[in-house]
Parts: C-alpha cells; structure tokens; sequence
C-alpha cells in the first residue's frame, strides 16, 4: 500500500517547477507563524464577507495596528470583496486609499476587487478611471479583470462595450474562455436579444470554446419551449448533462407558453435520466395542466409530490385551488383552504383572488362575501384584481368595503380560521422549521430540506438496511448527492453526508474520497487534499490511478499546472500506468487555461509524455488532441490528430471546433472545403447547420 507521506514527500522538495505557495507551504506544517495568523485572519475576513459583517469584518484590520504584522494585498482584496457583497462602493474606495497610505501597494487582485465594487453597482466611468490607473501604474489587466468591465458594460446597457472588451483581450494574451462568452450571452438574453444570444453561441464553437451547462441555462431560460428542447439536445451532444435547475427554466417557458405536450415530454426525458422533480418542477407541470384544462394531468403531480414526499407549498396549493375553480368543486375548495390553514400555510391575496374567479362563474355574491370577510380576518389586503373581480359581482360599492382600515386581530369563530396571532406563530414556526439544517431519507431517497446548509446528525438517518441490494441502493443515493455538492464546490457537505455513512455503518469506497478530492479543487483547498489522502490509507484503501486522476482534476481546477505534472510524475514512479483519463484532465486543464505562459509549456509537457506513453486512446483523447495541438500552435500536427479520429468514425464538437481555428490561423485553401464536407457528416441538428452556416459565411463556401 502507498503511504500518504510517502505519496506527498515529493512535492514538498521538488524544485523542478515553481509553487505558488513557496516550498511546502500548501502541506501547511509551519507551526503558529505570523503567516499562519494572517491567513487566519484573511479567513474570518472572507467569512464575514459572506455573512455581510462589513463592520466586523473592518475591525479585524484595524486590529493589524496594534501587532506587528503588516497586512497584506491580499487582506486589502478581501476587504474589497467584502464590500463588493454588501454593495458598499464608496466605502471600498475609501478604504483602497487608506490601505495605500498603510503601505499596501495595489496589484491586479486589489483592482479585479475594485471592479467588482464596480460591476455590483454599476458603475461603469469607475472602472474605466481604474483601468486607466492600472495602466499608469504599469498593471496590466488579466482576465477576471475583462471579465469585471464587461459586467460593467452590460448593467449600463452598453454591449458593443463589452464585445469591444471581450476583443481585446487577445492583446494581452488572453483567448475568451466560456466564462467571458456566458457573460456576453447572459448581457444578451436579460436585455431580451436573444437571436444574438444565439449567435455569441455558435461564435464561440468557431473559436474552439466548448459551452458548459451555465450556457445552456442561460439560453434556455430565455428561449421559447421549442428552441429551448434544440437546446437540450445540443447538451447531449456535447456531453453536459442537464440539472435539475435547466431542466424546472425549461419547464417554466413551456409554462409560459402552455405548451403541456412538451413539458410532459421533458418530464419524461428527466425520469429516463433518473433525474428527480422538486417542488418547483412539479408546480410548473401542474400549472401547464390547469391553462391546457388538463385536470386529471394535474392530479397525477399532486400524487407524484406526495409519493416523493414533498410538502406542498403556497404555489402548489394555489394551483390546486385553480383546478377546483375550474372544476366547480366549491365544497373541495373550502376543505382545501382549511388545509392550507391546518399545514400552517398562510392564504395570500392570489388564494381568494382564485376563488373570485368560481364567485364571478357562478354568480355567486354570498361566497364572495365570505371571502371578503375572511380577507379582513387574515388582514390581507385586495389587490387591483381583487376589487376588478368585486366590480363584476357588485359594482363599486363592493370596492369601498375593502379600503385600508384597522384589521380585527381576534378570532372569528363562524369562519372557523384561526385568528391573525394563531397565524403568526404558525408562519414563524414555519420559518424556524426551514432554519434547521435537516437531512430526511425516505423511502431511500434524500431530501435536502434547506439547500444552504446540512447538518450531519446520525438521528436523522434510518438504521442500515439488511438486504444487500437496498445498502447499495442507500450507498448510490448518497454517492450522487456527495458528486453533486463535490461538482458545486459545496464540500463541506459532501464531508457531511461521508459522515453520515460512516454513523449508519455504510462502507465507504475510494471513489467517494476521489469526488472530495475534486470537490476540494473546486474550493481551493488543495492543503487539505493529503489529509483526505492519509483518512484513505487509514481505513486501508489502496491509492489507485483513480485516485491519482483525481488529485490532478483538483490541481487543474485551480491552474496548479507544475503541482500536476508532479502528481503525473509520481504516478510513473510508483510504477502506476496512467489511462486515458488521465490525459484527458491534464489536457482540458491545459486547453482551458487562462494562463497563457503556464498553458503552453504544460500542454507541450503533457503532449510529450502522451507521445511516449503506451496507453489507448479513448474518443475523447483523440478529439482533445486537436485542441492541444491548436493551443501549442503545431498546425501539422493537429491536422494529423483529426484526421485520424475523423477516420476512426469518433470525430466530435471538440475536434472540429479546435481544426476550425487551424484553418482560419493556416489560411489552408483546401483545409476550409474538408471541414465543410466533415461537418455535413455530423448528426442533424443546430450545432450543424451553425457550423456550416460559419463556414460557409467565412469562406464563402457552397
């Protein structure tokens, strides 16, 4: 078995390529330093950021002065951040020159700080002044700094500004990484542009940029049911599985529209990838069948959120209450708003709105009079729509009676509805409920019941079930909760959930400590990676080239390319062969650098050692070779890697986006007629007529 010191005793006096953190500082074993205190207090800082303790954040540094340890930019940035949250622009710039005069001086992470100041509130003529002090300052701008200004740009309405932004970062040597084309889509789609949208989309395959699923949220979100279900299968295609949150955007358009075939259809697509409906996608199918008078339809969701063991909230009983108007079923409704007030869910003006609207069908003045009655008794106030509804039953007089006045506060023991106090309690009961960090399983499913925070308590966990089949059912639903919270860079709740396995006695394998290992990329916290290391060894799992795979994703999150390639190195040393996979994270790590020093000597490493290397490549490898090869600008050489998976019958999005930009770096005559001709082969789709469409556009080709 390899030891985790033996595995981590390598990096820490390797000197072949630069740290970030200086010589072993990321194992962090130097004792109570002044380095160490200062970090600590960096963290309480980016704690009460969050927490929007400006305040409390701000003593923290006034507390520097009466030690002797200097702060440094990075406090300064912290504090800037800070105030970035709480929206306190001015007091950022206020304290930017106090900590000059406190002799920080400014780099690029004190000013991207600024600018996010900036960006939060608009503030274009701002961050362009501190553009224009990097400058002076002999600063030049990085990509999150692009990426700042063009936020900018779009809250001040300006997008040919943030185009223009987005183009010039090529002159710093910058390439704009699908985080810059989300942000010009998103300036696109909230202003309502979404044809433009659409074509940023498309652009940014030309350009080798693979979209992610924030893309397809944003274009979804914004696209009519029909565009929006092209959209869903471009995901497929390139491989990004939609979630939970794409798939309730994509129900709400068809909402929307009442488009109930197609939600039903998606519906379906979300079961056959074993994707489970929340509240929010329940209610969106629901309402879809109340506008196309599907009420049986409507039912089946209400029995499907109880099945799942979901609690129904307003939203949800306000549908229902639409389905009884429809259905005339006034004795049911009655029943159903005294359930509302027995589950200690407060009617709003929407609830009796509804109920109007059965009043007006039915012509029926008495009922609406009750309603009206038990409006006052609750102190809930009429709307335009409500005295609209009230005009269509009694004319203008009606309206006089619901004007603002004192509201009785004591019970009415006709209308059998507790009294306005009873109902306080019971919404601030209902509040202090979803305060509590619960975890539910049942039936074998997990239920998150607050989605910010979870505590792991081994009461709220069944015993561990007998039969072998439901354990590992128990152990796979856990498994894809940790690999989701692990892929949000939430970990700490994916720690949580390990702990709760362990308190029900279920086994933990490695593959649960390998998506931690990613999950503390995602956060940062590569220190932290060889104590999960050292747990694996502990309990006697051996280090594996999955393992190992996973610790360079980690490093390739956070840009740690030479802490990477160590990480390959002692795979070889161990006499571990490394797969396909492994080549494949390195490689998109690489190609998705926003390092462009970094980028290009790592992918001309891993390219090397990939040639030498013995290992069979998978499709994704062969497609990615094209991009390496683009990105380290060996032309021959990626035109070689495409044909040869063009031949293999393997060829995809990647290989043909990256061979897109050799043709247009080579000014090859005949490369531009062999990409149109490759492209025609493609499955139909959009994705394909984009790209012919590009290619014919830029060549003009038919």
């Amino acid at each position: 078995m390899r030891s985790s010191a033996r595995i981590f005793s390598r990096f820490r006096f390797s000197t072949s390529f630069p740290c970030r953190y200086g010589a072993g500082a990321w194992l962090g074993k130097r004792g109570l330093c002044v380095e160490t205190k200062l970090t600590s207090i960096n963290q309480e800082i980016v704690q009460f950021g969050k927490e929007k303790k400006l305040d409390a954040a701000f003593a923290l540094y006034d507390d520097l002065h009466n030690t002797t340890i200097q702060p440094s930019s990075q406090t300064v940035a912290l504090l800037l951040e800070a105030c970035a949250r709480s929206g306190e622009t001015d007091r950022a710039f206020d304290f930017f020159f106090r900590a000059q005069q406190d002799g920080v001086q400014p780099n690029i992470h004190i000013y991207n700080a600024l600018m996010k100041n900036c960006a939060v509130t608009g503030k274009l003529e701002r961050g362009n002044l501190l553009l224009q002090q990097m400058s002076e300052a002999g600063i030049n701008p990085n990509q999150k700094t692009f990426h700042r200004m063009m936020q900018m740009s779009i809250q001040a309405n300006k997008l040919d500004a943030a185009e223009q932004l987005m183009s010039s970062m090529g002159k710093f040597g910058y390439k704009p990484s699908v985080v810059t084309y989300n942000i010009l889509i998103k300036g696109q789609v909230i202003h309502g542009d979404i044809k433009s949208a659409i074509k940023v989309y498309v652009n940014m395959q030309r350009q080798g940029v693979l979209p992610n699923a924030d893309t397809f949220s944003l274009l979804i979100e914004y696209s009519s049911s029909n565009q929006g279900f092209k959209f869903l299968g471009e995901m497929k295609r390139f491989g990004v599985k939609p979630s939970l949150k794409i798939y309730n955007s994509f129900l709400a358009a068809c909402g929307r529209e009442g488009n109930a075939d197609r939600a039903y259809q998606v519906y379906e697509i979300m079961n056959e990838n074993k994707v489970t409906p929340d509240r929010t996608t329940l209610n969106t199918l629901m309402a879809a069948t109340i506008k196309t008078k599907e009420y049986d339809q409507t039912y089946r969701f209400i029995e499907k959120m109880s099945e799942l063991n979901i609690q129904p909230n307003l939203t949800t009983y306000n549908i229902m209450l639409a389905r009884l108007c429809k259905l005339r079923q006034l004795d049911s409704i009655i029943e159903l708003l005294s359930e509302m007030i027995h589950a200690e869910i407060l009617p709003n003006v929407t609830s009796f709105n509804t109920v109007l609207t059965l009043c007006i069908d039915t012509k029926d003045k008495v009922t609406a009079q009750k309603i009206v009655e038990q409006m006052k008794q609750l102190n809930i106030e009429p709307n335009d729509t409500t005295h609209k509804y009230l005009k269509e039953l009694e004319g203008d007089d009606e309206k006089e009676t619901l004007e603002p006045k004192q509201r009785s506060k004591q019970k009415n023991e006709d209308s059998g509805m507790p009294g306005w106090k009873k109902i306080i309690e019971a919404q601030e009961k209902q509040e202090e409920e979803a305060r509590r960090e619960l975890i539910f399983l049942n039936c074998h499913k997990l239920y998150l019941i607050d989605d910010t925070k979870i505590i792991a308590r081994k009461d709220d966990a069944p015993p561990l079930p007998e039969d072998e089949e439901e354990q590992k059912n128990l152990y796979n639903q856990y498994f894809e909760l940790i690999c989701l919270f692990a892929d949000e860079g939430q970990v700490a709740k994916s720690f949580q959930l390990v702990s709760i396995m362990k308190d029900i006695g279920l086994e933990i394998t490695a593959d649960v400590y390998n998506q931690l290992i990613v999950g503390l990329g995602n956060v940062g916290k590569l220190d932290s990676i060889e104590q999960v290391v050292h747990v694996m060894n502990e309990e006697g799992l051996s280090i594996e080239i999955e393992t190992y795979n996973a610790i360079i994703a980690a490093y390739g999150i956070c840009a740690e390319f030479d802490q990477a390639i160590q990480v390959l190195d002692v795979i070889e040393e161990d006499r571990l062969q490394p797969n396909a996979e492994t080549f494949v994270i390195l490689l998109r790590a690489c190609i998705t650098s926003d390092s462009k020093e970094y980028g290009l000597e790592t992918t001309r490493h891993v390219l090397n050692k990939l040639e030498n290397s013995e290992i069979e490549y998978s499709d994704e490898l062969s497609n990615l070779l094209v991009g390496a090869y683009e990105r380290i600008k060996d032309y021959p050489k990626a035109q070689s890697a495409y044909r040869a998976v063009k031949m293999s019958g393997q060829l995809n999005e990647d290989g043909m986006g990256a061979m897109l930009s050799v043709a247009a770096a080579t000014k090859d005559k005949n490369l531009p007629r062999e990409l149109f001709e490759d492209t025609k082969t493609l499955p139909e789709g959009e994705t394909k007529d984009a790209m012919l469409a590009l290619i014919e556009d830029t060549w003009n080709l038919k």
